[in-house]
């Protein structure tokens, strides 16, 4: 006799890890400042993601522009230089000492601009009028800050611009290259915006300050010659992170915009004019991207976008746009969906205000994806224990009832992020895999204002773990969930999770998969690297201080109360961590192996925090997948041996 079929046979066609966890097809395109290039990253025949270029006018061939090994190039940025060049960063097995290299298009040469041992170099700025010069910040004579360096991009020479007297960690200059703001960490934790004149050996004076979990980001002066205004990304005076026309004399500010429910989603999604250095349209993250636009020429343009994204139920970004006359003419945008690859997008404006401009598809993140069956990722709210309206994003199983499921907590890292809207490829292959998968915005999340970041001050272990608790409660309550069968799956603070979860709510969980977590809060705090340090005030206010309340951190340290696990551990760390030491994972797997409970340990030797490399990754899924498959009973794609992969199981 036939077994009885179970719902797993009712799920949609298993789709392969490799499809849901390789790079890539083609993805984060950018478009010269000429308007001549495209460039976007895509892999090589070692799976290792190089840039490639192709002519936009001609259609010429793609070309492979970059040779690197072993690690991914992960981000890059196309320079203002004439004759064209790129910048992008890399480091060594993860070790965060990145170096910067600079690309040239017309002869494919590659230079270590920061050919400097045991350096961390950070892109600062680039300068359209003198675009054959960049600044870098450098811990070269401290590792503990950064001095602001002057690179010349045909010479190679590295002149020091800007030394840091301590406590700054962002600087920013006007267009023609005078440093004349810069952000300040106070020893109470505060911030302090500096600003000085543009003429002169001017001393730094104190334009705004803010206190202690406030922020505080300076994004462009703007005025003709004198630059008399600064626009300012803060949650100064408001509950909400929002933007502010600052006058540098006067000190006068203005909203950019009117006010908002919501924090203005960040840095990354913002438009500024690179000429005038005026605000053109902010992004906010509700539910999902939202544009407000400030510049009225721009209306038809993102009417027309908007639009278009509507249709597809996508979110419009801005990746990336040209500089002809200073227009923006071309505008490289992408749709992202939760149940589709993201689609990128050339948009020609039309040169008039009043109307919009055309189309042209590039590429498909993802093609394979194309005819998978896919779960949409619903937004979903509900209370916690305390009356704190939780929102977060919950994507089931297609194909059967969302029934007394196994499920999967899925907890994001930070913890000072969020989880967004969109195609998660964790929450996705989970889904695929039979699991309901929660994520949740716990207290102390970005996003949703000052006051609900602040309600998760002093509370990692404590409320904002309640609030997990709570996500699980609800879940089950809403009938979605098996309670005998939840798993708890996180990376850095969603590691800490799980820890927590295992040990200070033993009975909830079925089983926990912890990347790369801190498990004793003191040792965490005490040994973060060097260029952390002027930091440890902001860490205080929200966490604690490894001092004075030692004991407090060590009752929220999961390390200390491993007795108390009673359920299976999968745990992944990287060797080369510098934000979590190799320790704190080492101690809990010695720790829960002389209790005889059940614990898997993978390490990996060229990783640090967060594992990049495409054979570790494919390696790292695979075991999850079984792992949870042995504990929840979901479906599982058989192991294969992995070429490449360094993982060791310890």
């Amino acid at each position: 006799m036939s077994e009885k079929p179970t719902y797993l046979d009712f799920l949609p066609p298993l789709i392969p890890r490799e499809v849901l966890f390789s790079g890539h097809e083609k993805s984060n395109p950018q478009i010269s400042p000429c308007g001549k290039y495209l460039t976007y990253l895509a892999p090589d025949a070692n799976k290792v993601m190089q840039i490639w270029l192709r002519q936009l006018q001609s259609r010429a061939g793609h070309v492979m522009l970059t040779n690197v090994v072993g690690r991914s190039i992960r981000e890059y940025s196309w320079t203002y230089q004439l004759n064209g060049s790129i910048i992008f960063q890399q480091d060594v097995g993860g070790n965060e000492q990145w170096h910067l290299f600079h690309l040239d298009i017309a002869t494919r040469e590659t230079k270590d601009l920061t050919p400097f041992e045991g350096v961390q170099a950070r892109m600062t700025q680039m300068f359209p009028l003198t675009p054959d010069s960049i600044y870098v910040a450098l811990n070269l004579t401290d590792k503990a800050v950064h001095d602001v360096y002057c690179v010349n991009l045909r010479t190679g020479a590295v002149d020091l611009q800007e030394a840091n007297p301590g406590g700054i960690y962002w600087w920013l200059a006007d267009s023609f290259m005078v440093i004349r703001a810069a952000v300040a960490v106070r020893n109470d934790g505060g911030k302090d915006l500096l600003v000085k004149k543009a003429v002169g050996k001017s001393p730094w004076r104190v334009l705004m300050g803010v206190a202690p979990g406030e922020e505080i980001l300076p994004l462009s002066f703007t005025g003709p010659w004198s630059h008399e205004n600064i626009n300012v990304l803060t949650n100064k005076d408001s509950d909400v992170t929002r933007i502010l026309s600052v006058n540098i004399e006067s000190g006068l500010a203005l909203p950019v915009l009117r006010q908002s429910a919501y924090d203005a989603a960040g840095e990354q999604d913002i438009l500024v004019n690179a000429q005038t250095g005026h605000i053109e349209a902010v992004a906010y993250c509700r539910s999902k991207l939202e544009w407000e636009v400030v510049d009225s020429g721009l209306q038809a343009d993102f009417a027309f976008l908007e639009k278009f994204a509507a249709q597809t139920r996508s979110e419009l970004k801005i990746l990336s746009r040209d500089l002809q006359s200073y227009q923006h003419k071309q505008w490289v945008i992408s749709l992202q969906s939760d149940n589709a690859p993201t689609e990128f997008f050339l948009y020609e404006r039309s040169g008039r205000d009043y109307l919009a401009g055309t189309l042209e598809k590039l590429f498909v993140s993802k093609p394979q994806l194309r005819h998978a069956t896919l779960g949409s990722m619903h937004h979903v709210q509900f209370s916690a224990r305390d009356g704190l309206t939780l929102r977060g994003y919950l994507t089931v199983p297609v194909g059967v009832p969302s029934k007394n499921l196994p499920a999967v907590l899925l907890v994001h890292g930070g913890p000072w992020s969020r989880d967004k809207w969109g195609l998660n490829s964790r929450a996705k292959w989970l889904a695929n895999r039979g699991y309901a998968v929660l994520q949740v915005n716990f207290r102390g999340s970005t996003g949703y204002g000052k006051q609900f970041m602040d309600a998760g001050n002093r509370e990692w272990g404590g409320k904002m773990q309640d609030d997990l608790t709570d996500a699980v409660c609800w879940l089950v309550e809403q009938g979605i969930a098996d309670p005998k069968r939840i798993a708890i799956f996180g990376g850095s603070y969603g590691g800490y999770a799980t820890l927590c979860g295992l040990t200070f709510t033993p009975d909830l969980f079925a089983c926990g998969v912890d990347l790369y977590g801190p498990s004793d809060l003191v040792a965490m705090l005490r040994d973060m690297p060097a260029y952390w340090s002027m930091y440890k005030s902001m860490w205080k206010t929200r966490l604690g201080d490894p001092e004075e309340d030692r004991e407090f951190l060590l009752s929220r340290s999961p390390l200390y109360f491993a007795d108390r696990v009673t359920k299976p551990l999968f745990v992944v760390q990287g060797k080369n961590d510098k934000r979590i030491a190799e320790s704190q994972s080492t101690l809990v797997v010695e720790a829960l192996r002389y209790q005889d409970i059940p614990v898997t340990y993978l390490s990996f030797a060229n990783e640090g925090h967060g594992i990049v490399d495409p054979a570790n990754n494919m390696q790292m899924y695979a075991h999850i997948e079984a792992f949870l498959a042995t504990h929840l009973g979901g479906r599982c794609e058989p192991i294969e041996d992995v070429f490449g992969a360094t993982g060791v199981f310890l």
